[in-house]
């Protein structure tokens, strides 16, 4: 909820999914940061959409992370 994104969707799967205008810049922010997420924007209905699977607890943090950096500018 802190974080600038046009939408996290509900999820009940080990997924999130996520839109942002940003989209580019950030799925690159995050393999440069080690972590690995799917560009679902090509799919019907998905512009913009990053699918983000959950992970460990550690992965969880360095994505959380990762994505704060980003959005603040770091």
């Amino acid at each position: 909820k802190t974080l600038p994104l046009d939408n996290v969707y509900p999820s009940c799967a080990n997924f999130l999914l996520i839109r942002t205008k940003k989209k580019r810049e950030l799925f690159e922010h995050l393999a440069k940061n080690g972590i690995l997420v799917r560009d679902v924007s090509g799919y019907p209905m998905l512009e913009n959409c990053l699918r983000i699977n959950a992970g460990t607890r550690e992965e969880n943090r360095a994505l959380q992370t990762a994505m704060r950096s980003f959005f603040s500018g770091d």
